[in-house]
């Protein structure tokens, strides 16, 4: 009964190594391969900020009941917090 204990420790011990020598040959390879790829990805981006930021190409005006609209709203916003003991984060208009 000894020797099948030992071959079942064996097989659990052969199981153990090759699974943690996959992983290691797996993530080994994933860091060689992204420093030979030459990429870097923090420098690229799929977006534009610069374009985001300042609203695009297209230039839109509001429109004085919008204003009308965000200050309510934000005459809203700021009641309810002083109400409940909290912090408001008004929206601005353009051109503030």
């Amino acid at each position: 009964m000894s020797a099948e204990q030992d071959a079942g420790k064996s097989g659990k011990k052969l199981a153990a190594l090759l699974g943690l020598s996959s992983i290691i040959l797996f993530g080994g390879s994933y860091i060689a391969f992204s420093k030979l790829s030459g990429s870097n990805s923090d420098m690229q981006s799929a977006v534009n900020i610069n374009s985001a930021a300042s609203g695009g190409t297209r230039s839109v005006t509001e429109t004085p009941h919008y204003r009308e609209l965000l200050r309510a709203d934000n005459e809203r916003g700021a009641a309810a917090a002083a109400r409940n003991n909290q912090t408001f984060i008004a929206s601005l208009p353009q051109g503030l």
